[in-house]
Parts: C-alpha cells; sequence; structure tokens
C-alpha cells in the first residue's frame, strides 16, 4: 500500500486561548481503496477543560486523490494534536498507518 498526503494550516491568534491551528485541506492518494481518518484532540491549559476528541472518517477510491476541506470550528485550542492516517482491510486484517501528526504548542 503506498498512501501519501500532504495538509495546509492557518493560524489565528485567540485572547484567551494562544494560538488556533485550523487544518483547512488535507489531500491524500492511494494505490487501493482505503479509509482516511482525522483525529482531533484538543488542548489543554490553565482554566480551560478538556474537550472530547474528535475522529472523522472519509473514504478514498484506489488510485484518486482525496481532497478534504475543514472548516474553522475543527480547530485545535492551545496544547493538541492533529492525527492524520489510514486504514484498510487487507489479508491480514486491519491496517492503520500514519500519514504525519501535528502538534500545537500553547504560546498563550
Amino acid at each position: 500500500m503506498t498512501t501519501t498526503g500532504n495538509a495546509v494550516y492557518s493560524t489565528s491568534k485567540s485572547p484567551n486561548a494562544g494560538f488556533v491551528l485550523y487544518p483547512k485541506e488535507i489531500v491524500v492518494s492511494s494505490t487501493v481503496e482505503a479509509l482516511l481518518l482525522v483525529r482531533i484532540t484538543p488542548g489543554t491549559f490553565t482554566g480551560y477543560q478538556p474537550q472530547t476528541m474528535l475522529e472523522y472518517q472519509f473514504p478514498v477510491k484506489a488510485r484518486e486523490t482525496q481532497r478534504v476541506t475543514f472548516e474553522g470550528e475543527m480547530a485545535v485550542v492551545g496544547l493538541g494534536k492533529i492525527e492524520i492516517g489510514y486504514k484498510n482491510t487487507s489479508a491480514d486484517g486491519l491496517f492503520y498507518g500514519t500519514i504525519f501528526g501535528v502538534e500545537v504548542a500553547n504560546n498563550a
């Protein structure tokens, strides 16, 4: 299996939460049919209660490019993480591989 991906991010300064990272767009291509996974773990800092981790799944067809565009509400605030990966079922069962992850530092 060959899966590649990249993403475009933008940041904005929030008066209460430091820098906010928005995943604007993710582009993934795969040689086989797979499922694109996006896990967003909200960050924490003093006075901020962590929210539930979000997971989104998007199908990726074989030999096609999947382009996913996100809206502003899918942001990581403070110390958080965005993990983008893929999974597919094969003869060996479920396979999961991480394309890349982004660590977000709290700069408040």
